[in-house]
């Protein structure tokens, strides 16, 4: 929430926390109180207004990992005022208000139910009074306070008017899974973030991963020099003189079974018998699976995962969603101080996206935050058909990547065999020839491939073997035919 709010909420403000029941805005607050108490912050006025006793809410809260009954004792003071506002309405209950946050000193007050203020006072006039009134004697008192509802609608509201700050708690279904967002609609003082930010709720609490594409970027880069990191392959590493430069990114293009896994795996050895630490991050095939694959191409992936030279993590697709996933990554990759990383692939990050018109704008953040954290990025992205790769998807990725490897299928006489070609490498020379790709027990090599077929690239379409000869023969022999 501070990332979200540049630093958090400033001191002497009023907040609204709005959101429909089963939110968890009174889960957050709790999580508030008592992480304010934890850090000796001052003492803590909570005060419900809701039906709910104290004890069936200490009941929900107390399975959290931040619940601890000596801070209710100590720092955290909970009562009711429910019945002083139905009693002596809106003014006894502000005598109620100031006078427990003096008596407490409190530096945090919550009130928990503002919507039954709305239901029992029907006057505007009256409550946009007593919001005035809250307001001035918090400012006075240095009291920070959290007003908690589930009133709908537009901010035209009194509480919504006079308030300094507006945190939205959104809950949408998708038949697949619960998607909760918070998003912040108003903030006096300060910037922040804009948008919708993913929070799941367990028992930690509650945790919030801000929108990648809200974090301000900037342009540095980490690594005045870049250097050449190779691959190790034979022949590959001929082709484009050396290796990939280093802070820049890849992208494995191809159908299933044409070794961009096997290219990418080879890439994180590679590093890893350098001292590099790498990272595999995705969300198809699991680790035992990777490790299984290493170990056929005698990559001995057990060693550097022993050594944690590198590590795979693993998240089933549609589990989580794309801000989870790209907080994963980079918490990994601080962690680690992993200099290779390996996504795979693209189409799983579509998948977890509820949004899938944010994604390019996604994937451009998350790889502009892993260059400025030093790191050198593969790509993995699957295409549906053998042979062919359209023109408009590479010019897509183009914005991000600076170099696409496409893998596909070829033929020479009656063989069938794994081809690859380099199709783009920005700030480099590179060689453009079509080359056979081999992957057996003794791990990967690139060779020529002996009889060349005629390739062409146009705007419409990648690598693939012209076929007019072969069409002109078709259409002599019918010709003749016909003439019979």
């Amino acid at each position: 929430m501070d990332t979200i709010l540049n630093g958090g909420f400033v001191k002497g403000g009023v907040y609204l926390l709005l959101g429909p029941p089963g939110t968890g805005k009174t889960i957050f607050a709790n999580q508030m109180c008592f992480h304010h108490a934890r850090m000796k912050s001052g003492n803590i006025v909570y005060v419900t207004l809701l039906a709910e006793s104290h004890g069936r809410m200490m009941e929900n809260l107390r399975p959290l990992e931040y619940f601890e009954d000596k801070d209710i004792s100590e720092s955290i003071h909970y009562m009711g005022g429910y019945h002083v506002l139905e009693k002596d309405g809106l003014k006894g209950f502000l005598r109620l208000i100031a006078g427990i946050v003096k008596e407490k000193n409190a530096s945090i007050l919550m009130i928990d139910g503002m919507s039954t203020i709305g239901e029992l006072e029907q006057s505007a006039i009256t409550f946009r009074k007593f919001a005035h009134e809250l307001n001035s004697y918090l400012s006075s008192s240095g009291c920070t306070a959290f007003l908690l509802s589930s009133m709908e609608g537009h901010l035209s509201k009194p509480e919504h008017t006079m308030v300094d700050g507006i945190i939205s708690f959104h809950y949408e279904n998708d038949d697949t899974r619960v998607n909760r967002k918070i998003e912040v609609r108003k903030f006096r003082g300060s910037a922040h973030y804009y948008g919708k930010h993913v929070y799941t709720i367990n028992d930690s609490g509650i945790i919030i991963y801000p929108k990648i594409e809200s974090i301000p970027q900037t342009h540095e880069c980490p690594i005045k020099r870049r250097d050449r990191l190779p691959f190790k392959i034979d022949g590959l590493d001929e082709m484009m003189k050396g290796g990939v430069f280093s802070n820049t990114i890849t992208s494995l293009i191809g159908a299933a079974g044409t070794g961009k896994t096997s290219l990418a795996l080879q890439f994180l050895a590679a590093g890893a018998e350098d001292g590099q630490n790498g990272v595999f991050f995705g969300l198809y095939e699991k680790p035992e699976e990777l490790m299984e694959k290493s170990e056929e191409l005698s990559l001995n992936f057990h060693r550097w995962v022993k050594k944690k030279k590198i590590d795979i993590i693993w998240h089933p697709q549609l589990e989580l969603e794309l801000d989870q996933l790209s907080a994963s990554l980079i918490e990994t990759v601080k962690r680690t101080e992993a200099k290779r990383i390996v996504i795979d692939g693209v189409d799983g990050f579509k998948l977890s996206s509820t949004s899938p018109e944010r994604f390019f704008r996604f994937m451009t953040a998350l790889t502009l935050e892993l260059k400025k954290l030093g790191a050198t990025i593969i790509i993995i992205e699957e295409v549906s058909t053998f042979g062919t790769y359209e023109g408009r998807q590479i010019a897509e990725l183009s914005a991000i990547n600076e170099v696409v490897i496409y893998l596909h299928q070829d033929t020479t006489g009656d063989e069938i065999f794994n081809a690859l070609s380099v199709l783009k490498m920005r700030n480099s020379a590179f060689d453009k020839r079509t080359k056979k790709l081999i992957i057996d027990e003794k791990g990967l090599s690139v060779e020529n491939i002996l009889e060349t077929p005629e390739l062409m690239i146009d705007k419409t379409s990648g690598p693939f073997k012209s076929e007019k000869k072969v069409n002109k023969k078709v259409i002599k022999k019918t010709s003749s035919k016909s003439k019979k």
